[in-house]
Protein backbone atom coordinates (compact mmCIF):
# COMPACT_ATOMS: atom_id res chain seq x y z
CA UNK A 1 0.00 0.00 0.00
CA UNK A 2 2.84 2.37 0.83
CA UNK A 3 4.27 2.25 -2.70
CA UNK A 4 0.91 3.22 -4.22
CA UNK A 5 0.53 6.00 -1.68
CA UNK A 6 4.09 7.25 -2.11
CA UNK A 7 3.92 7.30 -5.89
CA UNK A 8 0.54 9.03 -5.99
CA UNK A 9 1.40 11.56 -3.31
CA UNK A 10 4.70 12.49 -4.93
CA UNK A 11 3.37 12.63 -8.50
CA UNK A 12 0.13 14.41 -7.63
CA UNK A 13 1.63 16.90 -5.19
CA UNK A 14 4.38 17.73 -7.68
CA UNK A 15 1.82 18.17 -10.44
CA UNK A 16 -0.40 20.34 -8.26
CA UNK A 17 2.48 22.74 -7.59
CA UNK A 18 3.84 22.80 -11.13
CA UNK A 19 0.70 22.93 -13.28
CA UNK A 20 -0.44 26.46 -12.32
CA UNK A 21 2.93 27.94 -13.27
CA UNK A 22 2.93 29.85 -16.54
CA UNK A 23 6.70 29.68 -16.88
CA UNK A 24 9.12 26.80 -16.61
CA UNK A 25 10.43 26.28 -13.11
CA UNK A 26 14.00 27.31 -12.47
CA UNK A 27 16.30 24.75 -10.88
CA UNK A 28 16.01 26.66 -7.58
CA UNK A 29 12.19 26.73 -7.75
CA UNK A 30 12.08 23.03 -8.67
CA UNK A 31 14.27 22.28 -5.66
CA UNK A 32 11.92 24.29 -3.41
CA UNK A 33 8.89 22.46 -4.81
CA UNK A 34 10.60 19.12 -4.26
CA UNK A 35 11.36 20.06 -0.64
CA UNK A 36 7.72 21.02 -0.01
CA UNK A 37 6.48 17.82 -1.65
CA UNK A 38 8.86 15.68 0.40
CA UNK A 39 7.95 17.41 3.69
CA UNK A 40 4.23 17.16 2.91
CA UNK A 41 4.46 13.47 2.05
CA UNK A 42 6.44 12.79 5.26
CA UNK A 43 3.80 14.61 7.30
CA UNK A 44 0.96 12.63 5.72
CA UNK A 45 2.77 9.32 6.18
CA UNK A 46 3.43 10.25 9.80
CA UNK A 47 -0.31 10.71 10.39
CA UNK A 48 -1.12 7.35 8.80
CA UNK A 49 1.73 5.58 10.62
CA UNK A 50 0.74 6.91 14.04
CA UNK A 51 -3.06 6.85 13.75
CA UNK A 52 -4.02 4.93 10.62
CA UNK A 53 -4.41 1.61 12.43
CA UNK A 54 -7.34 3.06 14.41
CA UNK A 55 -10.74 1.55 13.74
CA UNK A 56 -12.62 3.17 10.91
CA UNK A 57 -15.87 4.36 12.46
CA UNK A 58 -16.92 0.99 13.83
CA UNK A 59 -16.23 -0.86 10.58
CA UNK A 60 -14.14 -4.05 10.52
CA UNK A 61 -11.12 -2.21 9.07
CA UNK A 62 -8.63 0.48 9.95
CA UNK A 63 -8.64 4.06 8.65
CA UNK A 64 -5.64 3.18 6.46
CA UNK A 65 -7.38 0.11 5.03
CA UNK A 66 -10.47 2.19 4.26
CA UNK A 67 -8.40 4.93 2.63
CA UNK A 68 -6.42 2.48 0.49
CA UNK A 69 -9.63 0.63 -0.42
CA UNK A 70 -11.24 3.80 -1.75
CA UNK A 71 -8.08 4.82 -3.63
CA UNK A 72 -7.83 1.36 -5.22
CA UNK A 73 -11.49 1.52 -6.27
CA UNK A 74 -10.85 4.87 -7.99
CA UNK A 75 -7.69 3.52 -9.61
CA UNK A 76 -9.53 0.47 -10.94
CA UNK A 77 -12.29 2.75 -12.24
CA UNK A 78 -9.72 4.66 -14.30
CA UNK A 79 -9.96 7.89 -12.33
CA UNK A 80 -7.24 10.54 -12.60
CA UNK A 81 -4.24 10.55 -10.27
CA UNK A 82 -5.72 13.56 -8.48
CA UNK A 83 -9.03 11.74 -7.92
CA UNK A 84 -7.20 8.65 -6.63
CA UNK A 85 -5.17 10.84 -4.27
CA UNK A 86 -8.37 12.58 -3.12
CA UNK A 87 -9.87 9.17 -2.32
CA UNK A 88 -6.74 8.20 -0.40
CA UNK A 89 -6.84 11.39 1.69
CA UNK A 90 -10.60 11.96 2.03
CA UNK A 91 -10.64 11.09 5.76
CA UNK A 92 -7.35 12.70 6.79
CA UNK A 93 -9.39 15.00 9.06
CA UNK A 94 -10.16 11.99 11.26
CA UNK A 95 -6.41 11.38 11.61
CA UNK A 96 -5.87 15.03 12.53
CA UNK A 97 -8.50 14.70 15.26
CA UNK A 98 -6.81 11.60 16.65
CA UNK A 99 -3.43 13.34 16.55
CA UNK A 100 -4.89 16.26 18.52
CA UNK A 101 -6.11 13.81 21.17
CA UNK A 102 -9.81 14.38 20.55
CA UNK A 103 -12.10 11.51 21.42
CA UNK A 104 -14.21 10.48 18.42
CA UNK A 105 -17.38 12.56 18.22
CA UNK A 106 -20.27 12.18 15.80
CA UNK A 107 -21.78 9.47 18.02
CA UNK A 108 -18.42 7.65 18.12
CA UNK A 109 -18.09 7.90 14.35
CA UNK A 110 -15.01 10.08 14.06
CA UNK A 111 -13.91 13.67 14.20
CA UNK A 112 -16.75 16.18 13.85
CA UNK A 113 -16.26 18.45 10.83
CA UNK A 114 -13.45 16.17 9.61
CA UNK A 115 -14.07 17.31 6.02
CA UNK A 116 -13.15 20.92 6.81
CA UNK A 117 -10.33 19.92 9.15
CA UNK A 118 -8.86 17.66 6.48
CA UNK A 119 -9.23 20.28 3.76
CA UNK A 120 -7.56 22.91 5.94
CA UNK A 121 -4.73 20.50 6.77
CA UNK A 122 -4.14 19.58 3.15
Amino acid sequence: HRSLSTALAHRSLSTAFVQPALRPLSAEDASDVEAVVDASARRLFSLFERHGSSDYIGEPMSITEHSVQTANAALKAGETDMAVLACLLHDVGHLCGLEAGHAPGMGGCGTPDHERIGADFL
